[in-house]
């Protein structure tokens, strides 16, 4: 008799699970990578979020900085006075560009006190001699007896 030897012919479900097993394989690096991708888009989001947040209290800081300059300097107060009726997105712009240009806005307001200090010291330098003029004749005023209200002192006596 003959042995059972039985040998396989039809293909079809060799290729078909290997067809299968491929496109799973697929869908799997495709999840993957799309998870990563995913993941990758987060990251960068939350940098992004980060960034702001950071640019956001830096910013606020700068406000806060003039505010405190602003309590030394005049001009700076009415800077800062300005800058709080902004809405806050705007007054960080303002405060970071202002902050940036600090260095330049100083030299503005000592120019501006050295000119105050010069016209200043021309007007004493022009009232001068009137201020002379006006204690001499307090002086004159006072050896007479003269209160300076105008009125004569009273004298007992002789002088």
């Amino acid at each position: 008799m003959f042995a059972y030897n039985p040998t396989e012919n039809d293909q079809s479900g060799r290729i078909i699970a290997q067809g299968m097993m491929g496109a799973a394989q697929t869908n799997a690096q495709t999840m993957g990578q799309l998870g990563q991708d995913i993941g990758g888009a987060l990251a960068s989001i939350g940098g992004m979020v980060g960034n702001v947040s950071q640019a956001n209290a830096q910013a606020d800081s700068a406000f806060d900085a003039i505010n405190a300059i602003g309590q030394m300097y005049p001009g700076m107060k009415k800077i800062s006075s300005a800058l709080e009726g902004m809405d806050p997105r705007t007054r960080r712009l303002a405060s970071m560009s202002i902050l940036d240009n600090l260095g330049a806005i100083s030299q503005l307001g000592i120019a501006g006190m050295n000119n105050q200090t010069r016209m200043a010291g021309q007007q004493i330098q022009q009232n001068a001699p009137l201020a002379q003029q006006n204690i001499k004749n307090a002086n004159t005023l006072a050896e007479e007896g003269a209160s300076f209200d105008g009125t004569l002192l009273p004298t007992f006596g002789n002088r």
